[in-house]
């Protein structure tokens, strides 16, 4: 590796702009007496990303895990592990962007339990990419990006909390 591309590797990543495939515009803000505190209806247990800068991982994660119980009524704890080891746009534990996180997903196939594919970044180390297709516990069609300044928590309803799937199918291995 040059020092070019170590300094460019390991000295404050900021990844590519992603290609954003639906961006929706104009949403107007609610009154504060709409907002629902959705924690613990239609969230999974908190996770822990420890010493790796994984939270882009883990917030796509979560939001693809919340979409699921919202539309289905399943709760599925999705592997944050596979898209930081395998979504090679993105620079694992060194960062890395929710959206391309969200297309790697939609590309490869799906999304893994993560008993399947438990976390071993703990220590700042990405880990090779191990992911199966076959073992998907749930897959996507599309998501829609809320853009602009003003956090998803001002905008009404759970489908405007920042990333909304235009589909979700799911099955149980």
């Amino acid at each position: 590796m040059s020092q070019e591309e170590f300094v460019s590797f390991y000295n404050n990543f900021l990844p590519a702009p992603p290609k954003r495939e639906n961006v929706l515009t104009g949403l107007p803000p609610v009154n504060g007496t709409d907002l629902v505190d959705w924690t613990g209806t239609l969230t999974t247990p908190v996770k822990d990303q420890a010493q790796c800068g994984s939270c882009w991982a883990f917030s796509a994660t979560e939001q693809f895990e919340s979409d699921i119980m919202r539309v289905t009524g399943t709760t599925l704890v999705l592997s944050p592990q596979q898209i930081v080891s395998c979504s090679k746009v993105n620079a694992g534990c060194n960062g890395g962007n929710t959206e391309t996180a969200y297309s790697y997903v939609k590309r490869f196939g799906g999304q893994e339990l993560e008993s399947d594919y438990p976390y071993t970044s703990q220590r700042g180390v990405s880990g090779s990419c191990s992911s199966d297709a076959k073992k998907a516990a749930a897959t996507m069609t599309g998501y829609t990006t809320v853009d602009g300044e003003v956090s998803g928590v001002e905008w009404s309803g759970v489908e405007w909390s920042g990333v909304e799937w235009s589909g979700v199918e799911w099955s149980a291995n």
